[in-house]
């Protein structure tokens, strides 16, 4: 249980580092965060993700199809449709 609990608390450390080195250096915060976005995803960390996401563009500026996309996938995962379809919207029609 040690064990557990002290893997736990790394990776919450982890996570509050990198929260806080997207949000001070803005080229770190283009690249790493949709990558971490898309980890926490993958992990179901729906918090973390939305943190992750939130880093990307603080201010909801115009959205890259990547940012678009992951703020839809939050939204589906809250049931907040009609937000995730106009995020969807933004999504190039390829």
């Amino acid at each position: 249980m040690e064990l557990h609990d002290n893997i736990r608390r790394h990776r919450d450390n982890a996570n509050a580092i990198l929260i806080q080195s997207l949000a001070v250096i803005p080229q770190v915060r283009r690249e790493m965060a949709p990558i971490a976005a898309a980890g926490a995803w993958n992990m179901g960390q729906w918090e973390s993700m939305g943190q992750y996401v939130g880093a990307i563009e603080p201010h909801r500026a115009p959205s890259t199809s990547a940012t678009a996309f992951l703020r839809a996938v939050l939204d589906v995962h809250c049931a907040d449709f009609r937000s995730a379809r106009g995020e969807a919207c933004m999504l190039p029609d390829d």
